[in-house]
């Protein structure tokens, strides 16, 4: 009997002593997840706060981009117009430059409207269907039967100069010209028959075809 509760005793000891490092080691697999949990937390943490800035931070800059618009309408009174404005630019200054239907090309500085004016000094009339700026921000335009260009002069006066005035009569405008527009700072302006291309104001190149190209 005496050797059965020496037995027992040693067993219950060893028992004991295998739940005691069992305990241990379940303690230190608990340390080693919530220290891994913690690590990969704050991985997380600090990549949404770089979202979270990098996000304001677009927002912010949208925000100045966007802005505050203001629109004014304007009537056709005030714009010395008629019903119908075929093309629009701006100059380096700010002044707007409108193309009428009827009444040529007319200015606008945020107070007053006023024409741009022909060599001879009077209002440019006709249809100004066309215009487009170069690199230099010159202006140039279709107006009526004509196209050319607008620079202010001494006096600080809108003048329309034609180009197509000068070109030799084999050259000459014989159609409707309807458009105008710019490729590798080259000018082209189109006629129903023809494309005139210029650089710097100057003649570069006529084209003549048979059939329409409109």
């Amino acid at each position: 009997m005496y050797h059965l509760v020496q037995i027992l005793i040693k067993y219950f000891s060893k028992l004991d002593l295998y739940f005691i490092d069992y305990q241990k080691y379940l303690t230190l697999i608990s340390m080693k997840f919530y220290l891994s949990l913690y690590y990969v937390l704050s991985i997380f943490v600090r990549i949404l706060l770089i979202l979270l800035f990098f996000n304001f931070s677009i927002a912010g800059q949208r925000k100045i981009e966007t802005g505050n618009l203001f629109v004014t309408n304007y009537n056709r009174s005030f714009l010395n117009t008629d019903f119908s404005n075929w093309s629009i630019v701006q100059d380096s200054e700010g002044i707007i430059y409108y193309g009428n239907l009827l009444q040529g090309v007319q200015t606008f500085d945020g107070q007053k409207v006023r024409p741009v004016l022909d060599e001879k000094g009077k209002p440019t009339q006709g249809e100004a269907r066309a215009m487009v700026l170069d690199a230099k921000k010159t202006i140039y335009a279709i107006i009526g039967a004509s196209f050319g260009y607008i620079e202010r002069n001494k006096f600080n006066e809108a003048i329309y100069y034609s180009l197509s005035e000068q070109l030799p009569v084999k050259d000459q405008v014989t159609s409707k010209l309807w458009n105008a527009g710019m490729l590798n700072d080259t000018i082209f302006f189109m006629s129903e028959n023809s494309v005139y291309l210029y650089k710097d104001k100057k003649l570069i190149s006529v084209e003549h075809y048979k059939n329409v190209i409109h």
